[in-house]
């Protein structure tokens, strides 16, 4: 069985070679492993939303900002799969709340 990083680093070049639905595999295995992996967790959201299957990314988009609910670009990720949704209101708030978590960061002095 391989590791949920290893199996994130090849969905990775598979979606940056266009190979979607390998990819989007890739990922849903990588979580199988672990599911608590951000990475992985974002890679899903995002391969699926490429694959135009909205709202199985914005459930996946919704895992990621569960697993990691201090993490901006958790919350960056549902505001994009939200508005390909056209739920632009939560998109809108899922957004804000990404630009506080950023402020905070900035804040604590994290880059």
């Amino acid at each position: 069985m391989s590791s949920a990083p290893e199996l994130r680093a090849v969905a990775l070049k598979a979606f940056m070679s266009g190979k979607f639905e390998d990819a989007s595999l890739l990922y849903q295995e990588a979580v199988a492993v672990d599911p608590s992996d951000g990475e992985s967790l974002r890679g899903l959201a995002m391969t699926l939303g490429r694959l135009g299957r909205t709202d199985e990314a914005v459930e996946w988009a919704r895992k990621l900002v569960a697993a990691l609910p201090s993490d901006a670009l958790a919350h960056t990720t549902l505001s994009m799969m939200l508005q390909r949704q056209g739920k632009i209101p939560e998109a809108e708030a899922a957004q804000a709340q990404a630009r506080t978590l950023g402020w905070k960061d900035q804040l604590k002095g994290k880059p």
